[in-house]
């Protein structure tokens, strides 16, 4: 399983900021995107790195965010994978 997150630069808000997204690819099948709840500045957004700049005041906050949601993101993938052993 590989998560990814992404802004949504094509939904960009007054202030400049995108909301930042989280797609799902599991067995080489990208799963449908979603929104994390989340908006940052695009140039804030290290897509390299999947995190929010360090630079960025709320970085710690935002990052922390983003891994709670990517480790209960690896629970329920195990979770799955102990009801059918097939995942």
């Amino acid at each position: 399983m590989r998560i990814r997150f992404w802004t949504r630069i094509d939904s960009i808000n007054e202030a400049g900021q995108a909301p930042l997204n989280c797609y799902v690819i599991v067995n080489k099948v990208k799963c449908s995107d979603f929104s994390v709840d989340v908006m940052i500045p695009v140039e804030a957004w290290d897509s390299k790195q999947q995190q929010v700049n360090e630079s960025h005041p709320l970085a710690s906050v935002l990052n922390q965010k983003i891994n709670f949601i990517r480790i209960r993101l690896m629970q329920i993938e195990m979770q799955l994978s102990l009801q059918e052993p097939s995942l």
